[in-house]
């Protein structure tokens, strides 16, 4: 599965997990946090590529907290081979 994460589209981290809930079919039990998604992610069982875009010089505070979330998604494909994921440099919003 393709799925492509645009950060423009989105206004709060709940609306990225839910996002996530809705596309990637997440168990109810998951509990919308970074170390969830990480749980979640890590042992993902089918193969996932992820396109994240992102602007890094967006000082939002919900934009500072989705650099956590990029790492997040880079670190459970390291330790999950189904997971690809790559981050990708945008303009301006």
């Amino acid at each position: 599965m393709d799925l492509l994460i645009d950060l423009r589209d989105f206004g709060t981290m709940d609306d990225i997990f839910d996002y996530l809930r809705r596309n990637l079919a997440f168990p109810k039990y998951f509990g919308e946090n970074l170390d969830a998604l990480y749980d979640v992610l890590s042992t993902y069982p089918d193969r996932l590529s992820v396109r994240i875009l992102y602007h890094p010089e967006n000082v939002l505070p919900f934009h500072k907290r989705c650099r956590k979330l990029i790492r997040v998604f880079e670190d459970a494909a390291e330790c999950n081979p189904e997971l690809t994921v790559t981050a990708e440099r945008i303009g301006v919003y």
